[in-house]
């Protein structure tokens, strides 16, 4: 585990997260993304937009479960998250 406030993880860092992951759920407001990175053609840049806030670090809450990363907090999201 690591606590981002004390160890930021910068944009570079967290992309390599986010590909070593299999799926994603980003939430960005009242919305969230599902990506399926290992199906999806998304770009550095588009995932970066996802994942990295404005500080230029991994948006915070962040953590991993198992192969899947999730950035963001949404309460829908959080639902499919924790009970499919």
């Amino acid at each position: 585990m690591v606590n981002a406030k004390q160890e930021p993880i910068e944009k570079g860092a967290a992309l390599e997260l986010a590909r070593a992951a299999r799926k994603l759920f980003a939430a960005k407001g009242k919305q969230f993304a599902e990506v399926d990175l290992q199906q999806a053609d998304i770009s550095d840049d588009e995932l970066a937009r996802l994942i990295v806030g404005p500080s230029g670090k991994l948006r915070a809450p962040a953590f991993r479960i198992k192969h899947v990363l999730v950035v963001g907090f949404n309460e829908a999201m959080y639902e499919k998250v924790f009970n499919g």
